[in-house]
């Protein structure tokens, strides 16, 4: 490890990502990812969402980026969901937020 490293060894270098000196990202240590109020999500988590009551993820579904909220209580629902991009697009059709 390098002193001074300010990502305490967890960094990945140019050796793996060429074109780069350095990218330095601290690891989420299992915790979920933030998402914006305003994220484009594709078609395929929303209809996870709508066909498996099990799938209910706190990060999207909570709002606020959802910190800290692996699975979302059922009195949330699943959100309210607008088509935004490419109707009826498998690949590319992505929501957003309705409210």
């Amino acid at each position: 490890m390098e002193a001074g490293n300010p990502c305490d060894g967890l960094s990945i270098t140019s050796a793996t990502l060429p074109h780069t000196d350095s990218l330095c990202r601290p690891l989420p240590m299992g915790e979920t990812r933030d998402i914006p109020d305003n994220a484009q999500i594709h078609q395929s988590v929303i209809k996870r969402m709508q066909h498996n009551d099990d799938y209910r993820p706190g990060n999207l579904i909570v709002g606020g980026g959802g910190r800290g909220c692996r699975k979302a209580p059922e009195r949330y629902g699943m959100g309210d969901w607008k088509q935004y991009k490419n109707p009826d697009d498998p690949v590319t059709e992505t929501y957003i937020r309705a409210d």
